[in-house]
This record gives structure tokens, C-alpha cells and sequence, in this order.
């Protein structure tokens, strides 16, 4: 099993006091992109792909992982009878969230949420094309959507590791 794999399994009673590093990144997808893909009938490999592309080109800090696969590629449908688990960010390498709901409102929940200590650090809002990266080995999570979302919140999710 790969050291990734294994980083994501553990519990979370293992929290170290790490101090989130994440970074948000808007307007690498635009809306038109988001209204244009089916997402039933698209490649999320190769979507992951297009999309690790763009964020190398656009952060200098990413380059070094243009040539890197992207691992652990998922597609996540949340809705408010979902309770996503959390997830630990990488010891070497990023993890990647890209919201690819069409359209999403703030009141209706569904933040990323990092951690320090156990306690909420970065709240980061969900909001269509946004990309979160996750720079090192902090705890973060989704937060499900509440009961008043009209859509569900749909996020890909993908690690890059050299």
C-alpha cells in the first residue's frame, strides 16, 4: 500500500500539532469550463490532469509537479445526509479539492475546514471552480451541506506526489 494511501487511513485521535498550509486558487476554472462538463460522462483522470496542468502554470510553487500523475483520483457528491470524513494532508507531496458544483451558495455550507490541535484553523468557503491545495501533514475536511443546499456539492480530489 502505497505511503499516501496509508497517510489517509489513519485515525484521527493521531492529530499532530502541525499548522495547516493550504492554498485556495479562483478563476483557474472559469464558469463556462464548469457548465460545459458532464461530469457523468467525463474522464476524472484526465480532468485531474488538465487541472494539475493549469495549477503548475499558474504557481510556480506547483511546477515542480508537472510531471507528477495525479494519485487517488475520486469524485465526491456530498449532500446534507453525507458526513464526509476528515483527511490528512500528505507528508510529501499536495492533495488537491476542486469544487465542481455548478453553482453553490455559502449559506448552504460545505467549507473546507483545516485543523490545528483539533480545533478549527482555515475555514475556506466552497464556490464553483474553486481549487484548495494542501500543502502538509495537518488534518482538513469538507463540511457536509446543510439541509437548505438546492444541489449537491460535488468536489474532485487528487494528490500529487514526486
Amino acid at each position: 500500500m502505497s505511503k499516501v494511501i496509508e497517510r489517509l487511513q489513519q485515525p484521527i485521535s493521531l492529530i499532530k500539532d502541525v499548522e495547516p498550509e493550504l492554498k485556495v486558487f479562483d478563476l483557474v476554472i472559469g464558469q463556462q469550463q464548469l457548465e460545459e462538463t458532464d461530469l457523468d460522462n467525463v474522464d476524472i483522470e484526465e480532468l485531474a490532469e488538465d487541472i494539475k496542468q493549469e495549477l503548475c502554470m499558474s504557481d510556480p510553487m506547483l511546477r515542480r509537479y508537472l510531471s507528477a500523475k495525479p494519485q487517488l483520483v475520486q469524485l465526491f457528491e456530498y449532500t446534507s445526509d453525507i458526513y464526509p470524513s476528515p483527511l490528512q494532508g500528505p507528508g510529501r507531496g499536495v492533495q488537491v479539492a476542486v469544487c465542481l458544483s455548478k453553482a453553490w451558495s455559502k449559506d448552504w455550507g460545505g467549507e473546507i475546514i483545516s485543523f490545528e490541535e483539533c480545533e478549527p484553523k482555515d475555514v475556506v468557503a466552497s464556490y464553483p471552480g474553486r481549487i484548495t491545495v494542501v500543502y502538509n501533514e495537518a488534518w482538513w475536511k469538507i463540511s457536509q451541506p446543510n439541509i437548505r443546499a438546492e444541489e449537491p456539492l460535488k468536489y474532485l480530489f487528487f494528490a500529487l506526489v514526486n
